[in-house]
């Protein structure tokens, strides 16, 4: 028979761990750390490439619209030539008429 004052329970306390709670705290600690570290660097790398991105694009659609406005000015010049070819011709055909 077991005698009541000479069995003991033990507390939560007196447990230990089947590994360090502190080694794995600390492990987490720099796995969360290389892990946001990581994610901060990938953002500012994909602020730079957005931020050449829309470089490129904004230069392209400069271009773009100087080859637009060139080809405005040409087309306005085409066509006076053609409003003054077809005045001219008008009035040779004017002049043939009265000349007959």
């Amino acid at each position: 028979m077991t005698d009541k004052s000479t069995t003991q329970t033990k507390s939560p306390r007196d447990y230990t761990l089947p590994f360090d709670a502190m080694a794995a705290v600390d492990a987490w600690k720099k796995v969360t750390d290389e892990t946001l570290n990581q994610v901060a660097t990938w953002l500012e790398e994909s602020g730079k490439l957005q931020a050449n991105g829309l470089e490129t694009l904004n230069h392209a659609m400069e271009e773009r619209a100087r080859w637009f406005n060139d080809s405005l000015k040409h087309a306005a010049r085409v066509s006076d030539e053609w409003r003054q070819m077809a005045v001219n011709a008008t009035r040779r055909a004017a002049e043939l008429l009265r000349n007959n």
